[in-house]
């Protein structure tokens, strides 16, 4: 809407603004002329005075701007009324839309519902018909008692149940494809042997033997049944059947030309599975596969197998272990002095010193303060600093060495523990650390991989302690952890380590002449 000046008939320059009139402030439109500087406005009470100044503006009054005032309320409302009836829509919308998708819901759980009733009923259908077959067998067995039985699966146990292990069904003494007669299951079509004890184990056949009363070889663990080979039997032969994550990596493995099997290796265990193939880093066989790939070697031999590895999926455990590798391989360990009393610094030139170390649990280098000798060229660290960054972030890549106040190097002191360097690096059985076997396992393990120690220091440390301890009353908790230790340092890498085969020479027979 355009208004017009009276007197020189242009178009006013309109806007809002507030005026003060007998002690109130008051809202009005007014319009100003650009050429007569007069400010009019739709104010009923200017229409008694030709013209009013009001802080130095001169106002008039003019009717039309009283019907601009009364256009523009009409326009608030008009702008008002369809505010608010795009507020209704939306509204509306967002019902309806709410609406849409409780019904969606609604019918995505009926469906749910409906295939979990499907899927129950299938399964009972199943169970119902693998109980009418198990009946039908037992009858037919009955009426056949010599008639071949033919396993899905064969188990090899120390003692025979009277029970299925799978299904609890009842065992029935039956004959094989073979002619052998065994406990079977003919719910779940499993046959039961029992292990041959050293004492029935079949003689080998040796061929033509040259010497009539060489003693012959007998073995109990066959190819067959031993554990390696039911290990391999369980691993999937398809990589389709390992899940697919992010922190597994998976592993080919081939023996012989047509055996393949996969495994699956994580460091994360609430992904360990093995039934499905998922194995954790450090176990046994996952170790020594993760090293060996590590190590740029396609073969392996674990027991009696001789395998070829392949690396098809590279997960986030290998790609970690690739990491700490190359620090391990290209670094070496940073020897280091352990002090417990208070060094003798006035006969060497000792400075305080910053010590880079890496920490292969923890995955990177951690800086310590310690001090440094200029005429031994060492570097001391306080037992207590040493202990606290080994509870912090782990097992240390360093040498550490006990040394005296003076400096000397304390190999088996008066305090024989704190002397040990498994104690060194974390390795205790005493009650009050309460470390479980696994934990303690794991890190003997680590030392090796590490080439912090070898095998065998750590079994005869191990050995030591045993022998020093085994008749002292107050050790028999600690002599017992450390058998068990012991025992399991033995059989880790077993076969990975320097092979040879023993024989028995057979005494000669006496010359009655001599």
């Amino acid at each position: 809407m355009q208004i017009l000046c009276p007197v020189h008939n242009k178009p006013l320059e309109i806007n809002e603004s507030t005026i003060r009139w007998l002690g109130s402030d008051v809202r009005i439109w007014e319009g100003t002329c650009a050429n007569c500087k007069v400010s009019y406005a739709g104010f009923a009470p200017l229409a008694n005075f030709s013209s009013v100044i009001i802080e130095n503006k001169v106002y008039q009054y003019l009717p039309a701007m009283e019907a601009y005032r009364e256009y523009q309320r009409k326009q608030f409302e008009v702008e008002l009324e369809r505010k608010e009836a795009e507020a209704r829509r939306l509204f509306e919308e967002e019902r309806l839309k709410k609406q849409a998708e409780k019904k969606a819901q609604a019918a995505q759980k009926k469906q749910r519902k409906d295939q979990k009733k499907a899927r129950e009923a299938q399964r009972q259908k199943t169970l119902e018909e693998k109980e009418k077959n198990y009946k039908a067998q037992v009858l037919y067995y009955r009426k056949n008692p010599r008639a071949p039985f033919t396993p899905s699966s064969v188990v090899m146990l120390d003692t025979m149940p009277v029970r299925c292990k799978q299904d609890g069904k009842p065992l029935t003494h039956l004959y094989n494809v073979k002619g052998k007669k065994g406990y079977c299951c003919l719910y779940c079509n499993t046959h039961y042997l029992l292990k041959r004890t050293k004492d029935q184990a079949i003689p080998a056949k040796t061929g033509l033997q040259k010497i009539q009363n060489k003693p012959s070889v007998t073995s109990s663990n066959t190819q067959e049944h031993s554990p390696e080979i039911d290990f391999w039997k369980k691993l999937p032969k398809n990589p389709i059947e390992l899940p697919d994550s992010d922190s597994v990596s998976v592993v080919r493995l081939t023996s012989g030309r047509y055996d393949i099997r996969f495994i699956g290796i994580t460091n994360q265990k609430n992904e360990v599975n093995m039934s499905e193939g998922i194995y954790w880093h450090e176990h046994r066989f996952a170790g020594a596969v993760l090293q060996t790939l590590l190590h740029q070697n396609p073969q392996m031999e674990y027991g009696e197998l001789k395998l070829r590895l392949q690396e098809v999926k590279r997960g986030s455990v290998l790609s970690q272990y690739a990491e700490q590798d190359d620090v391990l391989r290209n670094t070496d360990p940073v020897p280091l002095y352990i002090y417990t009393l208070k060094l003798a610094l006035e006969k060497y030139e000792v400075e305080s010193a910053t010590v880079q170390i890496y920490f292969p649990d923890a995955k990177k280098y951690i800086l310590l303060n310690a001090y440094y000798a200029k005429k031994q060229n060492r570097y001391y660290m306080n037992a207590e600093t040493y202990n606290d960054s080994v509870s912090a972030y782990g097992l240390p890549y360093v040498k550490p060495y006990i040394v005296d106040k003076d400096g000397t190097i304390n190999h088996f002191g008066s305090n024989l523990s704190m002397a040990s360097e498994l104690n060194l690096y974390g390795y205790n059985v005493s009650a009050q650390s309460n470390y479980s076997d696994t934990y303690r396992q794991s890190l003997l393990v680590k030392l090796i991989c590490y080439k912090l120690m070898t095998k065998a220091q750590i079994m005869s440390h191990l050995e030591f302690l045993i022998h020093f301890h085994r008749h002292h009353i107050g050790y028999r908790d600690a002599v017992d952890k450390w058998e068990q230790d012991l025992r399991f340092i033995r059989e880790y890498n077993k076969y990975g380590q320097r092979s040879v085969q023993g024989y028995v020479v057979p005494a000669m027979k006496k010359n009655r002449h001599w």
